[in-house]
């Protein structure tokens, strides 16, 4: 599991980068689409688990979620 303050923003990016609304994103993780709001905003009450799964769903839809040399998570961008 990533860190939540490196991870949240990268999924709202891997959002945009899929041009995905909060509605489809959610349909396509099994979510509702206020996890994804609350998780956009960042808000404490959204689950790991929840943050888990958006995350595999990105993974799955070709994100890949990019780190340094550190091993922070940096940026998002596709499968090659």
């Amino acid at each position: 599991m990533y860190p939540r303050d490196e991870i949240i923003p990268l999924i709202r990016a891997g959002r945009a980068l899929l041009n995905l609304s909060q509605d489809e994103l959610a349909t396509k993780v099994g979510v509702s689409r206020s996890v994804i709001a609350r998780l956009e905003r960042n808000e404490a009450s959204v689950s790991l688990d929840s943050i888990d799964r958006v995350r595999l769903g990105l993974e799955r839809a070709g994100v890949r979620f990019m780190k340094d040399a550190s091993g922070k998570l940096i940026a998002v961008g596709f499968d090659d």
